[in-house]
């Protein structure tokens, strides 16, 4: 499912077409946190990935453990290379 550099991961860490964005950076892969996320980049990414639109699913603080009862976060530790992104 990742596309290059680029791919979105569900709350269970596999690939997915719903879930949180991560780029591939220096060969390792991270997370954008949602700090920022907008509506604008939503759309770009998955327009980069071929879907026709997206949306930010939650963009409160909480957003890890309360979308749905699941972590979308991924696990604690683990990289976020990007945050307050903006198209």
């Amino acid at each position: 499912m990742a596309k290059s550099d680029i791919r979105l991961m569900d709350y269970e860490g596999e690939p997915n077409f719903v879930g949180r964005v991560e780029f591939r950076v220096g060969g390792k892969w991270g997370s954008v946190s949602n700090d920022g996320t907008t509506a604008a980049f939503a759309r770009k990414v998955c327009q980069a990935l071929n879907y026709k639109d997206g949306e930010v699913l939650n963009n409160k603080k909480d957003f890890c453990t309360d979308y749905k009862g699941k972590n979308w976060c991924g696990l604690e530790g683990e990289p976020v290379h990007y945050s307050h992104y903006s198209c």
